[in-house]
């Protein structure tokens, strides 16, 4: 049973599609709580590869692993857009996604400087999404989840977060 606003942001880190038809891999979970006094609190978690890769030993595994999975998927999204498998847009979208991923496996080799860049960039997307959900977010007594900064899951005050993923599970969302 997910029982803390902390354990919330981890399982929304590990997002990987929120509905059949429309995966998205997820590497950065928030949840923000507003209680009825509009006073809001914001968790913020990292999923298990990203943060494998601010230690030193684990990230030169991590980001081998990280470059050959993206090399392969560089070649697949290529061949999709050739043989139109699917859109050159949605090609390209996931091209780029794959590129960066390589960059930060190269990067993530690099034993210290490597892990201190990536836990650096890392805690900047945090501070920049949750300012962004800040800002966004409801003045009211509500629970929201977001994926990478976009707005997953919405509901009022209940007795558990458990329910919450329940419902989301029911409505297509699958977690890592």
């Amino acid at each position: 049973m997910i029982n803390s606003i902390e354990q919330a942001a981890l399982q929304i880190a590990h997002l990987t599609a929120l509905s059949r038809d429309e995966p998205i891999k997820t590497d950065i979970g928030t949840v923000v709580e507003t209680n009825k006094n509009g006073v809001k609190t914001i968790r913020s978690a990292v999923n298990r590869m990203n943060s494998l890769g601010y230690i030193p030993i684990a990230s030169i595994g991590v980001g081998g692993c990280r470059i050959f999975i993206n090399l392969i998927g560089v070649i697949k999204n290529i061949a999709m857009a050739i043989f139109l498998q699917q859109s050159p847009i949605e090609s390209f979208k996931n091209l780029g996604n794959n590129i960066a991923q390589i960059v930060r496996g190269v990067v993530e080799i690099v034993p210290i400087l490597g892990n201190l860049t990536i836990y650096t960039i890392d805690q900047i997307r945090i501070k920049v999404i949750e300012y962004q959900i800040k800002q966004k977010s409801q003045n009211q007594e509500t629970r929201e989840y977001y994926a990478n900064g976009r707005l997953v899951s919405e509901g009022g005050i209940i007795d558990s977060y458990q329910q919450d993923f329940s419902f989301m599970c029911q409505a297509g969302v699958r977690f890592a």
